[in-house]
């Protein structure tokens, strides 16, 4: 019943949608996968068949790579929606997965995981998903690896937000005295003049 209503969806017939999805999927993976992806893919708002298809072709394609499950890694996804990585251009994340699974140790599971935990603070100091890959390749190359190193980026940007927020505090601060020293020195003109 979901194929129906992933068809109809994408303004096909069932069986077209089916013969599509048989058409697309490589012969070494799974139609039922791709189908699961593509559900996942539906869900995130993909609403044509070119997209729920390339959207299964990247998850399936990260999990020949990491050996990880495309519809859990699909799912996971989602937090890249948080940084304004939308369902159907996820492919703008592929370097940093490759990145972190190969150069870090990190499984890209994980490393979604950390983006979707970490997304406010990162959108708030104008990070990028290739910018949490590179700094947690540097806490790798210091020795710090895998979930000890998400967490150790996820403790540092939520200190460095903190800091941020608490020096635009003080800037607002210092502006609103500045502003009522002003404000006073006006008065006291008129008052004199």
């Amino acid at each position: 019943e979901d194929t129906r209503i992933m068809a109809e969806k994408v303004g096909m017939s069932e069986q077209a949608f089916r013969d599509m999805v048989i058409a697309v999927t490589p012969a070494t993976d799974s139609v039922s996968e791709w189908i699961e992806v593509m559900r996942v893919g539906s869900r995130q708002g993909l609403d044509t068949a070119a997209d729920l298809a390339k959207f299964a072709d990247i998850w399936t394609m990260v999990e020949d790579a990491t050996g990880e499950s495309a519809a859990e890694l699909a799912n996971a996804g989602k937090a890249l929606q948080a940084v304004g990585i939308e369902a159907n251009k996820q492919e703008q994340a592929l370097a940093a997965f490759g990145y972190v699974f190969e150069e870090c140790g990190i499984q890209v599971g994980d490393f979604l995981d950390f983006i979707g935990k970490a997304a406010p603070n990162l959108n708030a100091l104008n990070m990028s998903v290739d910018d949490a890959a590179t700094a947690l390749g540097v806490l790798t190359d210091r020795g710090i690896s895998g979930r000890q190193a998400t967490s150790e980026l996820n403790r540092a940007i939520e200190e460095t937000v903190k800091a941020y927020g608490d020096a635009a505090q003080a800037v607002q601060d210092l502006t609103l005295e500045n502003e009522d020293l002003i404000s006073q020195n006006k008065e006291l003109t008129e008052q004199n003049s």
